[in-house]
């Protein structure tokens, strides 16, 4: 009752959509830096550098695949009238969105019993770059859907390695200096 009283403060529709509306843009660069920071602020560095190879492919191709695979099962549910029909690239916006695992319980599961630190280190590594990877694959689909012309696969993955990269250099850069 108290949001809906916020809500119908303005009789217009449109000052109430802009005063609900969610920025994507406040939340990646204000909300989201200090949780990753924190997160590997609290890395171990050996085992992490030490198992690079293995924590970029599986963040990388684990988000990945589960993107897309959770993309097409969206897209193909609403086909078969399942669930309400979206286009394919908010279906894949979506599976980007929900395909970053957050293991926190694991992780707190193999602190308690002591696992090896090197599967610690894959799991946590994994964990924080595979947020990277979901946000470069949702903001590659998100700039497919407002894109005016049709485009081909190799200028998808294009964009892709362009965001990912790019937030990746980025990144060494401020760490570096």
């Amino acid at each position: 009752m108290i949001v809906g009283g916020f809500a119908n403060i303005s009789n217009t529709q449109k000052s109430t959509r802009r005063w609900f509306n969610f920025r994507e843009d406040f939340f990646l660069l204000f909300l989201l830096p200090p949780i990753i920071f924190q997160s590997g602020f609290n890395l171990a560095p050996k085992p992490f550098f030490s198992n690079f190879g293995a924590i970029i492919t599986f963040a990388i191709l684990g988000t990945f695949i589960a993107s897309i695979v959770t993309g097409l099962l969206v897209y193909l549910a609403g086909l078969i009238f399942i669930i309400y029909r979206l286009p394919l690239v908010e279906c894949m916006m979506f599976g980007a969105l929900v395909s970053a695992t957050d293991p926190v319980t694991v992780l707190s599961i193999f602190q308690e019993l002591g696992t090896d630190v090197n599967l610690y280190a894959l799991v946590f590594g994994e964990s924080v770059l595979n947020d990277a990877v979901a946000i470069s694959l949702y903001r590659t689909m998100a700039s497919m859907r407002t894109s005016s012309s049709g485009q081909n696969i190799f200028l998808v993955i294009l964009r892709f390695l362009e965001n990912f990269v790019g937030s990746m250099s980025s990144g060494n850069v401020i760490l570096v200096h």
